[in-house]
Order: C-alpha cells, then structure tokens, then sequence
C-alpha cells in the first residue's frame, strides 16, 4: 500500500482521493514539509523487511513513508519534520543499520512544501545517488547540486565553455 501510496505521488496528475484513501488505510496522514530520501543498499544481510522496520521506528510511522523502489532501494519519504530532524534521524538509522551489517547510502532531495513537488525531491534524491561519493554514507542534493546542473548541459555548450574559459 505504501508503494502505491509513493507511486502516486510521484505521477504528473496526483489523484488526491486515491492517495488520501490509501494513507487512511494504513493510518497516515501526510503533512508539509516534505523531504524524499533513496537508501541504497549493497550488502544486506536481514530480512528486507527488517530494513524499514528499523527505518519506521526511528522516524516514526506518523511522519515517514518507507517501502521498496526496487530489489536494492527503498524510498523514505518524511512528512512534517524539519530537515535538521530528518538529518538527526537519518544518522541513527545508519547507525543502526550499520550495526547490524548493512552495507548503504541513503541520498535526499530537497524539502519541498507541496506535494506535487514530492517528485521534484525525489528526482534530486535520485541524483545525489548518482553523483555522490559511493563512499559516503548520506549524500544531500545540495552537496552535489552544481553537478547535476553541469550534468543537465549538453556535451557542445560544455566544450564551448571549456575552451573559452580554460583555453587550450
């Protein structure tokens, strides 16, 4: 349900009743601000499902959404906590998970105030997992918004630049 919850909200059109059913089945009501984090995961040695238990319990399942992306990424998706909270409980689910063998890193978007601009958070989060340190344990979008910008450019205009500004 979680899923399809997450699912949703990252569609262009969010269809509000459906989304809002979904939460009041598993008892959730989503709140601003929004902040949307990707965990990666390399080794995995509990039970997957483990994994967002321990994620729930330290957010809380009133102010975080957490399910599976794919077989090696679950999505958490925070609701009305402030970004120095989510950073606080974010170190202690590394913690935790470290603790116990995991192998991850976890990549968040922006804070965004609206729901539809959940995708836009989660779009960053996907970028920093992309363009962060693979040895780092927390990677934040803004930490590496100037790559994704120079990564959004296309091959000439960077070309250009180079050999106008640093010359041959």
């Amino acid at each position: 349900m979680k899923e399809l919850v997450f699912e949703d909200l990252l569609k262009e059109e969010i269809n509000q009743y459906s989304i809002d059913q979904r939460l009041e089945l598993i008892g959730m009501k989503l709140e601003a601000p929004y902040q949307v984090g990707v965990m990666e995961m390399k080794l995995n040695p509990l039970n997957k499902s483990e994994l967002i238990q321990m994620t729930e319990t330290v957010f809380g399942t009133q102010h975080a959404l957490v399910g599976f992306l794919n077989v090696n990424r679950v999505f958490i998706l925070t609701s009305a906590l402030t970004e120095n909270n989510i950073n606080q409980r974010l170190d202690a689910v590394i913690k935790q998970l470290k603790a116990k063998g995991f192998v991850i890193r976890i990549d968040l978007g922006s804070l965004v105030e609206k729901e539809s601009y959940i995708c836009h958070s989660f779009r960053e989060a996907e970028s920093a997992l992309l363009l962060g340190e693979v040895n780092q344990a927390l990677t934040i979008y803004t930490d590496v918004e100037t790559k994704a910008l120079l990564k959004r450019i296309d091959e000439r205009t960077k070309q250009q630049f180079q050999e106008r500004i640093l010359g041959s």
